[in-house]
Order: C-alpha cells, then sequence, then structure tokens
C-alpha cells in the first residue's frame, strides 16, 4: 500500500518543476525583451542629439546670414523651401534645411508668423530622427 503511494507522488513532483521551469523562463523572457527595447532606445538617442544639433546650426547659419546681408546681398527671405545654398547644409552626417517665412503669413506647421522681421524654421535629419527648430525675430 505504501508503495503505491510513492508512485502518485512522482507525477505530482515532475509536474511541479515544469511548472516552475515555465515560469522562470517567462520571467527570463520578460526580463530580455525589456532589455532589447531599451537598448533600442539608447541607440536612437545618439541620432536625436546629432539632429537637434544639425537643426540649430541651421537656425545659426540664418542668423549669421541675416547679420552679415548687408555686407554680402544674401537675402534669406530666399529661403523658401528651395532657396540659395546656405538655406541647406550638411553638418556631422545631418543634414538641416531653414525655411523662412515673413510677418503675418502661414509657415508650414500652419502657424502665423508673429515675427516682426521674420520666423525660421530649421529642420534637422539624420537616419530615422528628425528635430526642428522654430525662431521669431
Amino acid at each position: 500500500m505504501c508503495k503505491n503511494n510513492i508512485q502518485k507522488e512522482r507525477g505530482v513532483a515532475l509536474y511541479l518543476t515544469i511548472i516552475v521551469m515555465a515560469l522562470l523562463l517567462g520571467i527570463a523572457l520578460g526580463v530580455g525583451s525589456i532589455f532589447v527595447g531599451g537598448s533600442r532606445l539608447l541607440r536612437g538617442v545618439g541620432h536625436s542629439m546629432v539632429t537637434f544639433y544639425a537643426a540649430d546650426a541651421g537656425i545659426e547659419r540664418i542668423l549669421y546670414e541675416d547679420s552679415k546681408s548687408a555686407s554680402t546681398g544674401n537675402n534669406i527671405m530666399d529661403c523658401d523651401g528651395s532657396g540659395p545654398p546656405f538655406c541647406e547644409g550638411v553638418v556631422n552626417a545631418a543634414t538641416y534645411k531653414v525655411v523662412v517665412t515673413g510677418p503675418g503669413l502661414t509657415m508650414s506647421d500652419g502657424a502665423t508668423c508673429n515675427g516682426v522681421a521674420y520666423c525660421a524654421e530649421s529642420a534637422g535629419t539624420s537616419q530615422n530622427s528628425s528635430r526642428k527648430i522654430q525662431i521669431e525675430r
């Protein structure tokens, strides 16, 4: 009689072992997917910063051209999407494109330019990342 009970309990131990192993596998896969998603996010942060600095370089270029416009003859208002070379550029493998809008006109995002002289939008792009900076002057 005692021998018969031991044989029945062997199946329960095997069942519990399988359940515990399945739980451990589920936890390991869950933690692994969190780390993989985090590493993808961190990889994109570097491209995002390069893209932001490219957009910033576009704004700085327009401000420079505006301050020097009297001596160089460059008109920053020509940056309407297909303007002169200083409206576009490449910085650290990221590109920028600047669009300048006159006061009271509609900008590319649908907002109205409230600047006294102009509004400038600089869009930086790099790989799968894009950033935009807007200024009013």
